[in-house]
């Protein structure tokens, strides 16, 4: 591994992978003045995890340009015969990162808001670590908008179960009871006709009607 104290982490990271890759992913230029990616989808697929915390190339094109790294232009001619993974490849230059001369790398100073180099030692936590932790509350927002239509679904069908809870049962009408004591009546009137001894006079017997609960169409 490469030897830079002064170096960003960053910076040293790539000079690694670039290093590391292998020559159909990444590889340096002809001179060792440039690096070209190759392939991007397989460069972020297995080598961006090694080195970084996500396997996002653009990220990693966007911390390339806040360190200064320029895409190399090519020539309209030479594009035009290239094969189309040739065409797909990205190609990075910076005066100062070159593979034959990485102490330059310590010359490299990453751009801020207020000037176009920063003189200060580089900050222990790189953009790429900062691009991942908005991803990752991103990825938690969508999950709470998600929980909370649940959380919405559920509350409403536990009130409609409570509402239907404190709904009294039907009542149950009188009138259905009154069938019963209307026969029961019938019955004992009808043991008392059979047995007319049993009563011991008229007036005894009317006033047992009286004391009854027949209806009063009985009575005539």
């Amino acid at each position: 591994m490469m030897k830079s104290s002064t170096a960003a982490i960053f910076l040293k990271k790539t000079y690694d992978m670039v290093s590391q890759s292998p020559a159909d992913i990444a590889a340096w230029g002809p001179d060792g003045s440039t690096f070209v990616v190759k392939d991007p989808k397989e460069f972020a697929a297995l080598m961006l995890p090694k080195y970084f915390k996500h396997c996002n190339f653009s990220s990693f094109v966007r911390q390339l340009n806040f360190y200064g790294f320029r895409k190399s232009k090519k020539e309209v001619l030479l594009v035009a015969l290239e094969t189309s993974d040739i065409k797909n490849s990205w190609e990075f230059y910076h005066e100062h990162f070159h593979q034959h001369k990485p102490h330059l790398m310590a010359k490299i100073k990453r751009k801020t808001n207020n000037s176009e180099d920063d003189t200060q030692t580089p900050a222990p936590e790189q953009q790429s670590q900062v691009d991942d932790l908005r991803q990752q509350v991103s990825d938690l927002q969508a999950q709470l908008a998600t929980l909370t239509g649940t959380l919405g679904q559920l509350s409403s069908m536990i009130q409609t179960v409570v509402d239907q809870a404190k709904q009294p049962e039907p009542a149950r009408l009188p009138v259905l009871q009154k069938p019963d004591s209307f026969l029961q009546d019938l019955e004992y009137l009808d043991m008392l006709t059979q047995e007319p001894t049993a009563i011991a006079s008229t007036t005894e017997f009317q006033q047992l009607l009286s004391s009854s609960s027949l209806p009063s169409t009985v009575l005539y």
